[in-house]
């Protein structure tokens, strides 16, 4: 499959100290988008979702508490830059070296799945 090189400015908080200019260069194929139209991230989120509460509704994810904990994965995914993102396709959301308002934000997510 063709991949094509996407150029995605950084529009997370910069934790790492990198120049608020920079950008990070992602490469996606036809696959990246068909699999995960939405993103990785929101995609990973809504598998964990039907995953550990079938009974709840994708709806889940538009709550306050889902859209910060996407928000959280988010900031982390990109204010890493692309250090270790090969690996996170093969991995459940719950597996990701999160950070810790990230985490802090899924885990809240979660609870609330499970009140």
């Amino acid at each position: 499959m063709r991949k094509s090189g996407v150029t995605v400015p950084q529009t997370s908080p910069n934790p790492q100290g990198l120049d608020p200019d920079a950008q990070h260069k992602i490469t996606l194929t036809l696959r990246d988008i068909m699999e995960s139209p939405w993103g990785l991230r929101a995609s990973k989120l809504r598998e964990m979702t039907e995953r550990l509460a079938p009974e709840v509704t994708t709806d889940a994810l538009y709550t306050p508490t889902g859209r910060k904990a996407l928000g959280n994965i988010e900031s982390w995914f990109f204010g890493r830059g692309t250090q270790g993102h090969d690996a996170l396709p093969l991995l459940n959301l719950e597996q990701w070296q999160l950070g810790k308002a990230a985490r802090k934000a899924l885990n809240d997510y979660i609870n609330e799945l499970n009140a």
